[in-house]
């Protein structure tokens, strides 16, 4: 799951004020170092998802690596509250066996008019810095987060943000 990289600052206050944060930061280690050790880390680490095929095509090799979301805990999101606005947007109508082998029959979902993730991930990559990318795999959001501590501190006028995410989803 793409996380914009305000929305992976925010995770990382979101578990580092969770009562189980040192389960869910273990979780996040265990869950990255398979991805370090994939060639989806690979393809990661060298900035090859840039294309909208290639990272999809990330995604689903993701989902052969067997990995649950760092977030699940007894198949339930322990942040439900706080989830990033990708996994809001990401409502699936497939019976839950279609899930054990994603690629293989397609995912019914409701489809969305708009999709605020992506205009925030624009935004998000306009005023941080394309060096950045555009958006940060969930998996990595802590690391992300920790290693670009300066940036969330950053702040930006309202009026210019909501116009800017507006421009990107063309309303």
């Amino acid at each position: 799951m793409p996380l914009s990289a305000p929305e992976a600052f925010h995770l990382a206050g979101v578990v580092a004020a969770h009562g189980d944060r040192a389960a869910i930061e273990a979780r996040f280690d265990r869950v990255r170092a398979v991805l370090d050790r994939s060639w989806i880390g690979y393809a990661l680490r060298n900035r090859m998802a840039e294309d909208e095929r290639r990272a999809k095509e990330l995604a689903l090799g993701f989902f052969s690596l067997q990995q649950a979301c760092p977030l699940l805990v007894d198949e339930r999101c322990s942040i439900y509250a706080d989830r990033p606005v990708v996994c809001r947007e990401y409502v699936v109508t497939t019976p839950v066996e279609g899930c054990a082998r994603p690629g293989t029959a397609p995912l019914r979902r409701v489809p969305l008019a708009l999709q605020l993730s992506e205009a925030l991930a624009a935004v998000a990559g306009q005023r941080l810095g394309a060096e950045l990318g555009r958006t940060v795999p969930l998996p990595l959001a802590l690391a992300f987060a920790d290693e670009h501590r300066a940036l969330a501190a950053r702040t930006f006028p309202t009026d210019a943000l909501v116009a800017d995410v507006l421009a990107a989803l063309r309303v």
